[in-house]
């Protein structure tokens, strides 16, 4: 269990080090619920674990 949470800590810090977690000033309804929250200037951030778990299953 450790090494799978210690595996998403690693893709999570990825994510943000090269700040695919940041969208953009636009929202679309069908992905309102991969956003995690607007930032004061407008720029919309994306949920990056709801992402992860996408990710997974489209993986498979």
């Amino acid at each position: 269990m450790e090494s799978t949470q210690s595996a998403e800590a690693e893709i999570i810090e990825l994510f943000v080090k090269n700040a695919m977690h940041v969208g953009s000033k636009v929202k679309v309804k069908h992905a309102e619920k991969f956003i995690f929250k607007l930032r004061q200037d407008g720029i919309y951030l994306i949920d990056i674990k709801k992402t992860i778990e996408r990710l997974n299953i489209a993986a498979k």
